[in-house]
């Protein structure tokens, strides 16, 4: 278990019993009955509230993607199970999402080149990296090619997307804490791809100068 875990961890406790004391006082201040499940809510807000002041746990709330795995397709509404969280204090209701989507909602299948097409693309970039002879150093990285990548996307519709499979859903508006919301672009991920080697980058050998012969 690493420092950092530990001194959050520590925190929590801390804080917990903070907030779990301060609910009480104000129970009993106001005259609400001090019951368990306030007293609890207060404590564990206060340490969460903490923990993310410190940058210790990471805020959710403003993320505009999610991923998870989907649980059931419904006329335009997907609903998503096992949506992962980077946030380990947050809502366990919020492993669970529904999906609206929109007329104008891209849906895409992320799918494997055709490995002879990847082959060109990878011989293509070792040339163009073969004759840039700045590759390398700190002006000719702007100057490289791009490298290919193994799979692409492939515009697909919503009768397409079936249970089980994991996708990655976005939004133009932040959806980290949100139950339900729309969706601006579905992407259905990619399983195992098939191993292709792509050979490392070489730098080409800097320029020497041939001594001058001996007279």
């Amino acid at each position: 278990m690493n420092k950092k875990l530990i001194a959050a961890l520590i925190i929590l406790v801390i804080v917990f019993g903070a907030g779990f004391y301060s609910g009480k006082k104000l129970a009993a201040k106001t005259g609400a009955p001090a019951n368990q499940e306030n007293t609890y809510q207060a404590g564990w807000n206060a340490a969460e509230a903490r923990l993310k002041q410190r940058g210790q746990v990471p805020d959710s709330a403003g993320i505009k993607a999610l991923t998870g795995t989907i649980d059931s397709v419904s006329g335009n509404t997907v609903t998503l199970k096992d949506v992962f969280s980077p946030d380990p204090l947050a809502d366990p209701s919020l492993a669970t999402r529904t999906v609206q989507v929109a007329q104008d909602t891209k849906i895409y299948q992320i799918v494997q080149k055709d490995p002879a097409q990847f082959q060109q693309e990878v011989e293509a970039f070792k040339k163009a990296n073969q004759a840039n002879p700045a590759a390398g150093s700190g002006t000719g990285l702007q100057q490289m090619a791009v490298p290919p990548q193994q799979s692409e996307q492939k515009e697909i519709s919503l009768s397409d997307i079936k249970a089980g499979q994991r996708i990655t859903v976005m939004s133009n508006d932040p959806i980290g804490d949100k139950k339900q919301f729309t969706a601006t672009q579905i992407s259905v991920l990619l399983g195992n791809l098939t191993p292709v080697t792509t050979p490392a980058l070489t730098t080409p050998p800097a320029a020497t100068t041939a001594p001058a012969p001996v007279k």
